[in-house]
């Protein structure tokens, strides 16, 4: 098992350096020690699924989906099939759909059950808005896939309510990540705008293509409303950028060259 994580630990390192031959043959040499028997279940899901979102990153569909498929086996027969991980695993799932097998509606299908098995995880937390305590933001997947894949939808049948829904699903989304955030200590509250950034520039074009086919005062609220609220996530990020590297070691001539 050991020989197993350094193989990971070795293949993430040349990830960060940008050479895919060489974190493919340690995920290789990885998978082979994992077809001897004694491995546990557990070894074996986090290899399998570690190497589906490589694939998925290098756009190896059909690869990434045969290992998911072997990970989502695993985790339902040790967990069952409402767990946190189980519901991460379905909305990579749908990833594959929309993205490799450009299939958004298996897609949905997959989003659709992962948010099946949030919901019920935050009801066990007061209800379906997130608990601000809550700060497993794997939920993000599926409720950005189902509007992503809802406006796929609409793309091919032309069916305003699609984007309506897609919108509607983004406002959710992000009302809960501006809570959590909220709640958090400063030094980690960077992870939750890291993941805002993106979901904004989604629903601020979301409502603007609203806007232009429904010529509604609320769609272009709505995209002001998302941009404003994206440009002051930004500032106040470089801001706490700056106060961080104030009190870092860092010459005070260096920090105004930078500024």
């Amino acid at each position: 098992e050991m020989k197993i994580e350094i193989y990971k630990l070795i293949a993430k390192t040349y990830l960060r350096l940008g050479d895919p031959e060489k974190v493919d043959e340690n995920f290789t040499a990885a998978l082979e020690i994992a077809k001897q028997p004694g491995f546990s279940p557990k070894i074996r899901f986090e290899l399998y699924f570690s190497y589906a979102d490589f694939l998925m990153l290098k756009k190896k569909y059909e690869e990434s989906y045969i290992y998911l498929k072997l990970a989502l086996d695993i985790e339902g027969g040790l967990n069952g099939y409402k767990t946190e991980i189980y519901a991460t695993v379905l909305s990579t799932m749908g990833s594959y759909f929309l993205e490799g097998e450009l299939n958004q509606e298996k897609a949905l299908l997959y989003f659709n059950r992962s948010i099946g098995i949030w919901k019920d995880i935050f009801n066990d937390n007061g209800g379906n808005k997130v608990n601000a305590s809550f700060h497993d933001t794997r939920f993000v997947f599926a409720y950005r896939g189902k509007s992503k894949a809802l406006l796929r939808r609409y793309e091919l049948n032309g069916d305003v309510e699609n984007l309506l829904r897609s919108l509607e699903n983004y406002e959710w989304l992000i009302e809960q990540l501006e809570r959590i955030g909220r709640n958090l200590q400063k030094e980690n509250q960077e992870i939750v705008r890291t993941q805002l950034y993106p979901i904004y520039n989604e629903a601020i074009s979301l409502a603007y293509k609203l806007y232009k086919i429904t010529s509604s005062t609320y769609h272009q609220k709505k995209a002001f409303t998302f941009s404003e609220k994206s440009k002051s996530a930004i500032l106040l990020s470089s801001i706490q950028n700056l106060n961080a590297l104030k009190t870092s070691d860092i010459p005070k001539s260096i920090l105004e060259l930078d500024q």
